[in-house]
């Protein structure tokens, strides 16, 4: 934060932290800067604004997007590329980056959508080595977008393995390629106290790869961000749609300040795909409907089915049978039940 010019640091816990300013400010000057570790890579997400006349216990928002990504691995890095596929048969380029200070031997072999041939990659302490593996898949199922085409690679005599995505050459037009949005009902909205998304789902149905992106997006009092995975990128980077794949993004608004989520503006959006303008699409907010007749629900987060009792009630119940079970006993015992001439 900048107070009255002076930069103050706080931590962030749990994506949220509260400061101590002085009263009176005429604005506050804010800056993020967030990272995350996963699937060997180091994700960084910053950013700043500035907010006029804050008040005791507002809320702020930064609306933080990905500005470093940084691989973390400690031995060895994968890339891979179809470089050829023709009838059947594919052709893969395979990048291995040795990260330790020794010379390392390494196995490639196919995923499970695809057969190859095994070949083995010798690469020297800190460098890297590129190599060809070819094989053969179901031209009309499988293309770069398809679960288990992919290569796996393991240091030879070791026990742990990589797998890596085959990417393709991006090819231009947008034939083939099925968009759709909540309102179409195929997918599902996301929606915290904090944010709303707005799932966009692409299908493809050809075996080429494309670059599909969003046109610029300004939404008074609302931060906007893409949501890709792990990664939140500005609303207009470019992603890729890989051959027979179904991919679903998020268009994320996160209100400037406040913590709650209402009145979220409806948007209407420009997609390009393979370079050309393919749709435009116009999404509202969901709504929760009730049936006040069958007492269902349905929509995000809500689950037709009655809570269960809890264990401590089922414990007070056996112990009032089992007493009641004493007292007729003892009371039989006693003649209590007996018949008096």
């Amino acid at each position: 934060a900048t107070i009255n010019g002076s930069p103050a640091k706080f931590d962030i816990d749990t994506g949220a932290y509260k400061i101590s300013i002085p009263s009176g400010l005429s604005s506050i000057g804010l800056m993020a800067e967030v990272t995350s570790e996963a699937n060997e890579a180091k994700r960084t997400f910053t950013d700043a604004a500035v907010f006029n006349n804050p008040a005791d216990k507002d809320v702020l928002n930064l609306n933080v997007l990905m500005t470093d990504y940084e691989v973390t691995a400690e031995d060895y890095t994968v890339k891979a590329s179809l470089t050829g596929a023709s009838g059947g048969q594919a052709t893969v380029s395979v990048e291995i980056e040795n990260l330790t200070d020794a010379d390392r031997s390494y196995t490639v072999s196919s995923g499970s959508a695809w057969y190859a041939s095994d070949i083995t990659l010798v690469v020297e302490a800190n460098a890297t080595t590129i190599g060809t593996i070819t094989g053969y898949y179901s031209a009309d199922s499988v293309s770069t977008g398809t679960d288990g085409f992919t290569v796996v690679v393991g240091e030879v005599g070791g026990t742990v393995t990589k797998e890596a995505k085959i990417i393709g050459t991006p090819e231009s037009g947008y034939d083939g390629i099925t968009i759709t949005t909540a309102a179409d009902g195929d997918v599902k909205d996301k929606i915290s106290a904090y944010e709303y998304m707005f799932a966009v789902t692409f299908k493809n149905s050809t075996d080429a790869t494309k670059i599909v992106s969003f046109g610029s997006l300004t939404v008074p009092n609302y931060g906007v961000a893409l949501v890709d995975g792990d990664n939140i990128f500005g609303i207009s980077e470019a992603f890729r749609v890989g051959g027979y794949e179904e991919k679903t993004v998020y268009v994320k608004l996160l209100p400037s300040t406040g913590s709650d989520i209402k009145d979220v503006p409806s948007i209407t959006l420009n997609v390009s795909i393979g370079g050309s303008s393919a749709k435009t699409l116009s999404m509202s907010v969901q709504t929760v409907d009730f049936e006040s007749d069958s007492m269902d629900a349905s929509g995000d987060d809500i689950y037709n089915e009655r809570s269960g009792i809890p264990a401590g009630v089922w414990i007070l119940i056996g112990m009032a049978i089992l007493l009641a079970i004493m007292v007729c006993w003892l009371a039989s015992k006693r003649g209590v039940f007996s018949r008096r001439n």
